[in-house]
């Protein structure tokens, strides 16, 4: 048995490399590296449970003990997180899916031992494992995958960019007051005029700086109009810095900067996109769709915006693949109903 695991432990690790120097912004970064620790956990409990030498077996047992607190620790937190998350944006936003889908998630994970404990005991057996048992692999189904997805965005942000680009592009988001440079978007810009003077520093050569975002409906000018204005205001040279004000999404603030990348006869994979930290992942997949072989860099975002964000990229990235999560649900109801039938 310690030999499958130590090989599953191996195999794992081996993968979350060959994974991530294949593609730095790929999802099976984050499941291969969450498989790993899974990997290391198995080990250490068949060392605590199985070994009986005393200097393996006591050490093992720590180590394991403290790994499974932290396990269920981050499922506490995190359903902390999505109930409070949840009742804020459900008071400050429209109560559509997206919004209300992380405290939907929040009061099912607290509900479920209540659920478990006097509901599920009601109905006949084997029904009451079967429903029990698929809530229990639904939920760390979507746990996993939403660790597996912050492990993502987090190697997507350790890209750091090299001092020699042609062009830098600015992800636009909504201005404030229909015409001013809010904090989120202020700090996209100011990551770009930090990496923009970085270089011309080390190397004198000028990166392109192109501001996208067009012009939504409570917006008077357009994103891009704005950012535009704001880079100048902080020293950014006139000449190196233009608007794209004519995207909608961050799939046409790809399409329509490429077009201006083509028209200055810059080279297309000598560029970087700055977003916020948090939505890096996703902007790297698009960039790749649209022709862009460029990787993201991101900015910082406040602490108190940072888990809502990160859940509606989820959110997002569940949407985009909606098809193959609702096989893989399909697949747990299943195998469930097999195995406990």
């Amino acid at each position: 048995m310690i030999y499958i695991l130590l090989l599953t432990l191996l195999l794992s690790i081996v993968l979350s490399i060959i994974s991530y120097k294949l593609n730095k912004t790929s999802i099976m970064n984050g499941l291969f590296i969450l498989s790993s620790i899974f990997a290391i956990i198995a080990n250490l409990g068949y060392l605590a449970f199985k070994i009986h030498i005393q200097l393996i077996h006591m050490p093992a047992m720590i180590v394991f003990a403290i790994t499974s607190s932290l396990l269920l620790l981050v499922y506490l937190v995190y359903t902390v997180i999505l109930v409070f998350d949840g009742i804020v944006v459900w008071y400050y936003e429209d109560h559509h899916l997206a919004n209300i889908f992380s405290l939907i998630l929040g009061l099912i994970m607290i509900a479920y031992p209540i659920v478990n404990h006097f509901i599920i005991q009601i109905f006949p057996n084997p029904f009451d494992i079967i429903i029990e048992r698929i809530i229990e692999f639904g939920l760390f189904y979507i746990v996993s995958s939403f660790i597996a997805f912050c492990i993502a965005v987090i190697l997507c942000n350790l890209n750091r960019p090299t001092l020699n680009q042609d062009y830098i592009i600015i992800l636009g988001a909504g201005l404030v007051h229909g015409d001013e440079v809010g904090p989120i978007l202020a700090a996209r810009i100011n990551k770009a005029i930090n990496i923009y003077w970085q270089q011309i520093e080390k190397t004198n050569k000028h990166p392109f700086i192109i501001c996208s975002g067009g012009q939504g409906h409570d917006e008077t000018v357009s994103e891009g109009f704005a950012m535009c204005e704001y880079a100048n205001q902080h020293g950014i040279n006139e000449a190196d810095v233009t608007a794209e004000e004519h995207s909608i999404n961050t799939m046409t603030n790809f399409k329509k900067s490429k077009e201006i990348i083509e028209r200055k006869h810059l080279k297309i994979d000598r560029g970087i996109f700055v977003s916020s930290n948090y939505h890096v992942y996703r902007a790297n997949r698009y960039a790749k769709i649209v022709g862009l072989p460029i990787n993201g860099i991101g900015s910082k975002t406040k602490i108190t915006s940072l888990s809502h964000s990160i859940l509606r990229e989820y959110f997002a990235i569940i949407l985009n693949h909606k098809r193959l999560n609702l096989l893989i649900g399909l697949l747990i109801v299943v195998i469930t109903i097999i195995l406990y039938m």
